[in-house]
């Protein structure tokens, strides 16, 4: 069986850009059934598609919090997701997990085939990290502390973990990416932590191979902005016809390459900073 894993929690923007990217699944429609952890159900009635299987793992605030570690760390929430969600399951099944601002240009019935055959996806390989300010930390902290000189190689490429395809029963591997993180990021603080976590373990294993996702799937981390379209376009009282036409006249894709200048920041961008500039 195949399964499509979201988690939004937390805020409105996550649960509109988990609706957002749903929609634009059942445009490209594979055979799967999609399970979003989230601690407001509510919100997603009457605004996903129908034809969809649909199932919901309501989460408490007090989850997430212990998830989040001592360290309080956001993105080891989905490590523990991950784990929660395969400890649940019997037998083997394909997995893809997706970050909530995605949206989906293709059919992912390969990718669940590729899974199948037992290859591993994230998003994109985003390249070394030999030279990086972060490999030097690293090393440093691998060496003062003795650890194995291999738990970090130095061809190590990093890869965006917004996109995760894997077995349901690669439960060990997750454990160590848990494990791998939690020794790190108490001493190397950075969000990027997990993801290297994750691109170690799942590029380690023999026999299998590390695939990208990028070309069935847009990953739009780099723009905000979005949020700000999709608090317009999905407003209470609309009925799921109209709210499938409304979002399907916006699209991320469109504006995300602004973010990567911000001296051609958009209107829409810049409202958004607005809004948000006491917050994350």
């Amino acid at each position: 069986m195949n399964y499509l894993v979201y988690h939004a929690h937390g805020h409105i923007d996550f649960f509109n850009e988990c609706i957002y990217s749903i929609h634009s699944f059942s445009n490209v429609k594979s055979d799967c059934t999609i399970v979003i952890y989230t601690d407001h159900q509510a919100y997603f009635e009457n605004r996903l598609p129908e034809d969809l299987d649909i199932i919901f793992r309501n989460i408490t605030i007090e989850e997430i919090e212990y998830w989040s570690g001592p360290q309080d760390f956001i993105h080891r929430v989905k490590i523990k997701i991950l784990i929660d969600f395969v400890s649940g399951l019997e037998g083997c099944h394909n997995l893809l997990y997706v970050d909530t601002d995605t949206k989906f240009l293709s059919s992912i019935q390969a990718i669940f085939q590729s899974i199948d055959e037992g290859n591993f996806y994230m998003h994109v390989n985003e390249g070394g990290i030999r030279i990086g300010n972060q490999f030097r930390k690293l090393k440093r902290f691998t060496q003062s502390k003795n650890i194995q000189a291999n738990l970090i190689p130095e061809a190590q490429s990093m890869w965006n973990a917004g996109v995760l395809g894997f077995k349901s029963t690669d439960k060990r591997l997750l454990e160590n990416v848990l494990e791998l993180t939690d020794t790190l990021y108490p001493e190397i603080p950075e969000h990027t932590i997990e993801q290297l976590a994750l691109s170690i373990v799942f590029n380690q294993q023999e026999g299998r191979q590390l695939m990208e996702a990028k070309e069935f799937i847009f990953h739009y981390w780099d723009y905000k902005g979005f949020r700000v379209l999709l608090q317009e376009k999905i407003v209470p009282e609309i009925s799921i016809d109209e709210l499938r036409l409304s979002i399907d006249t916006i699209d991320p894709e469109v504006f995300s390459p602004q973010v990567k200048n911000k001296s051609k920041l958009g209107t829409l961008l810049k409202k958004w900073l607005q809004i948000n500039k006491d917050g994350p």
